[in-house]
């Protein structure tokens, strides 16, 4: 019989696991269509060099930079191997990020039914949390594999740790040591794992609170340490910071709580940029008080269960290193900040209705089918939304419409939806958000990038003369604005002005002595004027500056790369020099094989190669 109830037993569990990832995989299903974005997707996966081989030489250089003041390596590693394998596919990069999430949920599964050994909760909880409309931009946005994938060792780091604890055995300690290591080599913010690991003791394994309970802890909490440490040095060159700061975002901390918690239960009007409240707001300057009353109610539930307390100190645990106290982002609060955290919300949320149902509902079938029934139409509202934001993140257009329409005069959502509209080649919409831009923004450097982006719009469009004069303004904004003299230049080629061409890649290569495309359009243009010799020189010493040599952020981005090999390719093969040509036609196609006007060029090599004096 015992035999029997287990066996039904592991049926039920599988029953509910496979219900849980088969609804999570159809809430975020519409993202394995979705492309890249140009909200930093270009800057970790399109446009960044680092990744561009995957050499050693790659991973040593990813594993000894920070990437936009965050050390998180084995994130920007995982780039590397898809675009290895995969080029730049969206559909793998999206494929990726969903599995980990069907992973977290999966553990998160298994991790409640270890703490309360109670199926139901945690299927409730682990339903919730994967299908969580909050929690798309965590899953749907590429740039922030950091989030799922820190996540999935974070959520290993307790399986093994509890494993530990259950069969007090030396493996399962190191095991999670190390898990909670490849955590934060994803991303710093699994800091908080030792903190969780302590109320894991006190909760669940009935440790009283002394100096014991700490010992356990103490190599995690220097690996915490250390990586705090190294993530706020980051920090503290690129956002000032002092007491003042901390003490006025002590009230920002309060309401970025209580933002947490209403969207929890209310996960309408989101955006992956939310407007900052205004700094003597009535709700800012009441949000203390409105947390202390929540905390006197939480800690006054002790008298009748402690999960509700044990929920709310994991979610406030693991989301305190994002509240801002110490000011270190532009925004005080977001949607990917919650993923970790409302892991505490939610199972308070699955223990709430279990017991709901279990006191109240169970005695009467009515009440027991009713209570089904509201459970599923809220399972599917949720699944319902979390689709329909996926589809947001189709690409930069669609993400930044949606902002726009919550926030119509935000500067950084014109301005890269504009970026977008450049890269889908819609080029008069790109140039009417950037007119109005140019209408709301002052005389500034970023008023000459705006400028300069007009004018590169303007010049794909053919209008040379336009682009010209919005170059100018760009350069007369900034005198030091290499990039708008490159695209002058550019625009000159185009005219068959070599010689003026010629003159403004000099002075954005004078500013940058390493600006790739500069010296590579410069060499172009020697070419085009019949001077082979400075043109090969350019061309050589464009392909000498390594994709490893700068920090993350540069101007060489991997189409430069690919643009040198071609043309010194191509002057290669004009010379006869069949070899040299299809060596640097294979490492153009190796940095980009979906070229198929290349693969032409090299069967023309290889005809060559064959038979020197034939027919092209």
């Amino acid at each position: 019989m015992i035999k029997n109830f287990e066996k039904n037993k592991e049926r039920l569990k599988a029953v509910y696991i496979f219900l849980v990832l088969a609804v999570t995989f159809i809430a975020f299903a519409p993202s394995l269509w979705n492309g890249f974005t140009n909200w930093d997707d270009n800057r970790y996966v399109t446009e960044n060099s680092t990744i561009l081989f995957l050499s050693p030489e790659s991973v040593k250089k990813i594993f000894t930079s920070s990437y936009y003041t965050l050390y998180h390596p084995l994130t920007i590693l995982s780039y590397a191997v898809e675009r290895h394998f995969f080029y730049l596919n969206p559909s793998v990069y999206h494929t990726t990020n969903l599995i980990l999430h069907l992973f977290n949920t999966l553990f998160i599964f298994c991790l409640i039914l270890k703490l309360g050994n109670n199926m139901y909760a945690s299927f409730i909880t682990a339903l919730l949390w994967g299908i969580h409309p909050l929690h798309v931009e965590s899953v749907v946005w590429i740039s922030e594999r950091k989030d799922v994938l820190s996540t999935f060792f974070f959520l290993l780091t307790l399986l093994t740790y509890i494993d530990f604890k259950k069969y007090i055995s030396i493996k399962f300690y190191i095991l999670s040591l190390f898990m909670f290591f490849l955590s934060l080599l994803s991303k710093p913010v699994g800091v908080t794992v030792p903190f969780v690991l302590i109320l894991f003791d006190y909760y669940f394994f009935k440790r009283k609170f002394s100096r014991t309970i700490i010992t356990d802890k103490i190599p995690f909490f220097l690996l915490a340490i250390a990586f705090a440490y190294c993530t706020l040095n980051s920090f503290s060159s690129s956002v000032p910071c002092n007491i003042s700061d901390i003490l006025n975002n002590s009230f920002i901390a309060c309401y970025g709580i209580l933002f947490y918690l209403f969207k929890v239960i209310w996960p309408f009007n989101l955006s992956i940029i939310y407007n900052r409240p205004e700094k003597f707001s009535l709700f800012i300057f009441l949000s203390p008080v409105i947390t202390g009353v929540l905390l006197c109610l939480i800690v006054y539930s002790r008298k009748y269960t402690e999960k509700i307390c044990f929920g709310f100190l994991f979610f406030f645990i693991t989301v305190f290193p994002l509240l801002q106290l110490v000011p270190n982002m532009d925004q005080i609060v977001a949607d990917r900040y919650t993923y970790i955290p409302y892991t505490g919300l939610l199972y308070i949320g699955g223990e709430f209705f279990y017991w709901l149902y279990i006191k109240y509902l169970n005695s009467s079938r009515m009440l027991k089918n009713a209570a089904i029934t509201f459970f599923t139409i809220m399972v599917i509202f949720l699944t319902v939304l979390t689709w329909q934001r996926c589809k947001v993140w189709h690409n930069s257009i669609t993400l930044w419409n949606d902002v726009l329409n919550k926030n119509p005069n935000l500067y950084q959502a014109l301005y890269n939806r504009a970026a977008g509209y450049i890269y889908e080649g819609e080029y008069d919409k790109a140039i009417c958000d950037y007119n109005l831009l140019l209408k709301n923004a002052s005389t500034g450097n970023s008023t000459g990038s705006i400028y300069n982006n007009r004018g590169y719009a303007y010049y794909k469009k053919g209008e040379y003369d336009r682009a010209i004069k919005d170059f100018n303004e760009a350069i007369n904004i900034r005198s030091d604005f290499s990039s708008a003299f490159n695209n002058r230049g550019k625009v000159y080629i185009d005219k068959g002005d070599f010689n003026r061409a010629i003159l403004d890649f000099d002075r954005a290569i004078n500013i940058d002595g390493n600006y790739m495309d500069a010296i590579n359009n410069r060499g172009y243009a020697y070419y085009k004027k019949g001077e082979y010799d400075k043109s090969i020189l350019d061309f050589n010493r464009a392909l000498s500056i390594s994709p490893y040599k700068f920090k993350v952020i540069s101007k060489n981005k991997p189409e430069d790369f690919f643009r040198a090999y071609m043309n010194r390719g191509n002057f290669y093969y004009e010379r006869v020099d069949m070899n040299r040509a299809l060596n640097d036609s294979n490492m153009a196609l190796k940095i980009n094989p979906d070229c198929p006007d290349l693969e032409c060029k090299r069967a023309c090599i290889y005809q060559k190669r064959i038979s020197p004096h034939g027919k092209d």
